[in-house]
């Protein structure tokens, strides 16, 4: 099971993805998918953060 960290840190990666595909597109070769995606992994990230608990974070520090 992956840890609220670990679901951060992947979601990070995604938009960091997806923003570059955003980038390194030619105006010719534009499409909607980057930024669908773009916006749900935004959505991800908000609600993985609003949901963040400190708590959990230092019961993993104990192990």
């Amino acid at each position: 099971m992956l840890t609220q960290i670990d679901r951060l840190t992947i979601y990070c990666v995604l938009c960091l993805v997806t923003i570059c595909s955003l980038v390194l597109r030619t105006p010719e070769n534009i499409s909607l998918f980057p930024l669908i995606s773009l916006a749900s992994v935004m959505i991800a990230l908000t609600i993985e953060l609003k949901t963040w608990s400190e708590s959990e974070t230092a019961e993993e520090k104990d192990y």
